[in-house]
């Protein structure tokens, strides 16, 4: 089994019938930028199952790359019909939709990652 592409647009619209996103990144990937509403189900720690209660799930990442190489792993964690987002979150960006955090937390989260690494070297 295997994820379906949806484009932003379409994955707009499934969104707009109570489709579940669900965002495959890491956490502090997660923390800078998502989309507004999506779940995060970071790869690296996967539940077994999402119940998505009937609603078509939505799979991304930033490009979409990460998704489509994991797309057998993730089509088998739902019941529910299963699609990848084509071009991840920037895709999604780029046709107007609503995202949370953005450059202003990527900073904020890069400088305190810097702060900690210095912290931990003595610095």
């Amino acid at each position: 089994m295997s994820l379906k592409p949806l484009s932003a647009e379409q994955a707009q619209a499934l969104r707009n019938e109570g489709a579940v996103l669900i965002d495959i990144r890491e956490p502090h990937e997660f923390n800078a930028e998502h989309i507004v509403g999506s779940l995060t189900h970071p790869l690296s720690s996967l539940p077994k199952a999402i119940d998505a209660q009937g609603h078509p799930v939505i799979f991304y990442c930033k490009s979409g790359m990460r998704t489509n190489a994991a797309a057998n792993k993730l089509s088998v964690l739902t019941k529910d019909p299963a699609y990848v987002l084509t071009g991840g979150i920037a895709a999604w960006k780029r046709s107007g939709g609503s995202v949370s955090g953005g450059e202003k937390a990527a900073v904020a989260g890069a400088t305190a990652i810097s702060w900690l690494l210095s912290a931990l070297r003595g610095q």
